[in-house]
């Protein structure tokens, strides 16, 4: 009796883990400007590869703004 116990405490416990649970979707981080991708092996140097990342894009994006400011005001004085 104690051994037909144990081998269905097992089998319950083999199935219960074999069943499928719907996955979790990944949450997608920030990916940031494809042409900044390279920057993350900066990380194989000793520094944080998606800092210095991070920090570049943002600089970019601040470029890629001013200059689009920029030239709306270069439009209105036309």
């Amino acid at each position: 009796m104690r051994t037909f116990s144990a081998v269905l405490l097992g089998a319950v416990l083999f199935l219960s883990a074999c069943t499928s649970s719907p996955q979790q979707p990944v949450a997608q981080k920030d990916q940031g400007r494809p042409e900044t991708k390279k920057l993350e092996a900066a990380t194989a140097a000793g520094y944080d590869g998606a800092a210095v990342r991070k920090t570049v894009d943002k600089t970019l994006n601040s470029n890629d703004d001013r200059t689009k400011d920029m030239d709306k005001q270069g439009a209105e004085s036309k």
